[in-house]
């Protein structure tokens, strides 16, 4: 089916099949406010901090149209050595929280809600991992009792809430999950450090202690990152009184032990029945990912996930392809926002598994389950063998028929298979018949050049699990949709239908890129 598909053609397409993808009235877009707030939480700190602090504000497109509405807030949390201002960053390839809401707004992906990003930077340690320190400052008191008072104050939200973070902004939205359920339903820690022993693994012998402190033992304006991350965990975890770095360095194993004592592992394992109840009952909805390369992370938060799923508590994992923090574009692009919106409605989806979200070029976790209405398709179809002949010239025959894609309904570009895909493999022994085509505008007919071979096939009403693909179609596509059947339909809830199985070609398919984007829709049943 690959070496077919990879012979896509130039058919644009706008939303799609059926009255169910009509047109709707754009959103308008999100407005951003910055306000400046003054934090009691930090003020009189042994190291002065500077207690004015900037929240970066994302209020949803009907926020000022419609006074009588509420919504539910997302704080977002960022990294150590970042600003409030690295999630809205103009650079290719980061983050930018408010061109992914415009997306998601206007093609209607997610419901309304408000983004809140504190800002939590510090000269000293360049971030204060959200925690109370004697010497380094009440960065969980900034939030819990500064930031969302001030934002429940003074902005129209309706109680829910919802937490997430990368790096050292997801050590903190889990540890502000475990310790105050109450306050947040819903976490998405992306990359979260300090979560285990996998993380702490350079701090264990004598020798890399003697590392540490000679790196710490230099000015700080010769520290490297290394040194940064192992000053600012002290001056969280292990202060001290002791001028001028008021933390417990030179490091010993009483100072790892310190931080270790902090680690979200810990904190989990000391948990009470009564609190682990709690967090069952009160946090619903916890993701966490974190890219294949990232070893030390990656290692902890499989433990992590695990330990969660013994105790009871439902955490969606997933792994990306990459290193540490490096598509936090993409997960706020298309995961992080989806997911709080989703678990707002109290309509979560069946998760994928990790499976699924490490092939290359894929980077989509989960399906959107929708329902289509029946809509009729044009074309002209073909048995035979995969990358048989008589499949592969399909969709050149159509693209150079003449076809005039504007006579498509919402000019979109279909394959169908009737074979069943449930128990197809690929392989060259497999027969399968496919069409290729349009669902046609009222009036409007199929290019004369092929009308001796035009076939019309109803496809009934059904409920589809819709996956994205990016990129080049080539053997990723056979893997990923084999990851699909294998993996993500047995963990699902739900069971292949059988019947018709599509591809849709959309706005974004470009032959030939690494950015096109196609649809798959598989048929599917509660099971």
């Amino acid at each position: 089916m690959s070496n077919r598909l990879s012979l896509m053609i130039t058919m644009a397409c706008a939303l799609l099949v059926s009255g169910c993808f009509a047109e709707k009235e754009v959103p308008k877009q999100p407005t951003l406010e910055t306000v400046t707030i003054t934090s009691p939480s930090l003020q009189n700190n042994v190291l002065p901090l500077k207690a004015e602090r900037e929240l970066i504000i994302s209020l949803p497109p009907s926020y000022h149209s419609d006074s009588s509405k509420t919504y539910p807030v997302v704080y977002l949390l960022h990294g150590l050595g970042a600003n409030a201002y690295g999630w809205f960053s103009n650079i290719g390839g980061e983050p930018n929280v408010t061109n992914a809401l415009k997306t998601l707004y206007a093609q209607q992906q997610i419901n309304e809600m408000i983004i809140v990003v504190p800002d939590s930077f510090t000269e000293h340690a360049k971030g204060g991992w959200y925690s109370n320190s004697t010497s380094g400052g009440s960065w969980e008191d900034y939030i819990l009792k500064d930031v969302i008072p001030y934002v429940e104050a003074n902005y129209r939200t309706n109680q829910q809430r919802g937490i997430a973070g990368s790096s050292m902004g997801g050590y903190g939205a889990l540890n502000f999950a475990i310790n105050y359920p109450e306050l947040f339903s819903g976490v998405y820690a992306m990359s979260p450090a300090l979560v285990g022993e996998h993380w702490l693994s350079n701090m264990k012998t004598d020798a890399q202690l003697a590392d540490i402190n000679a790196g710490l033992s230099a000015p700080k304006d010769q520290w490297t990152g290394n040194e940064v991350i192992n000053y600012s965990v002290a001056l969280a975890f292990a202060p001290s009184n002791t001028a001028p770095l008021y933390a417990e360095v030179p490091f010993t194993q009483q100072t790892v032990a310190r931080i270790s004592a902090h680690s979200i592992m810990t904190a989990l394992n000391q948990l009470s029945a009564s609190q682990l109840d709690n967090i069952k009952e009160k946090v619903t909805a916890i993701k966490l990912d974190v890219g294949n390369k990232d070893i030390a992370i990656r290692d902890d938060l499989r433990v992590l996930a695990n330990e969660l799923e013994q105790k009871g508590i439902n955490a969606f994992y997933s792994e990306y392809p990459g290193g540490h923090s490096d598509r936090l574009n993409l997960l706020i692009e298309q995961e992080v926002f989806q997911f709080f919106s989703k678990h707002f409605a109290n309509a979560l989806p069946a998760e994928l598994p990790a499976s699924l979200a490490t092939i290359a070029n894929s980077l989509a976790p989960k399906p959107q389950i929708v329902e289509l209405d029946a809509f009729t398709l044009t074309g002209i179809r073909a048995s035979g063998y995969e990358g048989s002949q008589q499949l592969t010239d399909l969709w050149p025959r159509v693209n150079n028929s003449g076809i005039d894609i504007s006579t498509c309904n919402n000019k979109a570009g279909i394959g169908l298979s009737t074979q069943d895909l449930s128990v197809y493999s690929f392989t060259k022994s497999n027969q399968l018949e496919y069409m290729v085509g349009c669902e046609l505008l009222a009036g409007a007919s199929f290019p004369a050049s092929l009308a001796d071979e035009t076939v019309s096939r109803e496809i009934p009403k059904n409920t589809y699990a819709v996956f994205e693909f990016k990129g080049v179609m080539d053997n990723r596509y056979i893997e990923f949709w084999q990851a699909i059947m294998r993996d993500w339909f047995p963990s699902s809830g739900y069971d292949h239908k059988g019947g018709y199985f599509f591809e849709y070609y959309g706005p974004e398919s470009m032959p030939n890129s690494d950015e096109s984007v196609m649809k798959l829709y598989f048929p599917i049943k509660k099971k």
